[in-house]
């Protein structure tokens, strides 16, 4: 059996693409649906996300994630965790 990844940028028709792949039967794992899924209020990943964030990703008690608030905050985390190794190297 072969595994092959779809990827690609916003509006290049990864959709698409599943959709066809999805008609001829092959099986098709949406990455983007599970992380969607993941994070619904009460799930656990929500909960740790909530807990290490709190309002500035969750404005509202046990409502959805502010997405776009929650993907700056994590990318900045990264970003900080990747600095103090690189700054370790110098």
């Amino acid at each position: 059996m072969r595994i092959i990844g779809l990827t690609g940028g916003i509006a290049c028709g990864k959709s698409v693409v599943s959709s066809q792949l999805i008609k001829e039967g092959i099986p098709v794992i949406d990455c983007d649906l599970i992380a969607k899924e993941v994070v619904i209020p009460g799930k656990s990943a929500y909960k740790k996300i909530v807990a290490r964030f709190g309002k500035v990703v969750c404005p509202v008690a046990n409502g959805p994630l502010d997405r776009y608030s929650s993907s700056y905050h994590v990318t900045f985390l990264l970003k900080f965790c990747f600095h103090i190794y690189l700054s370790c190297k110098g």
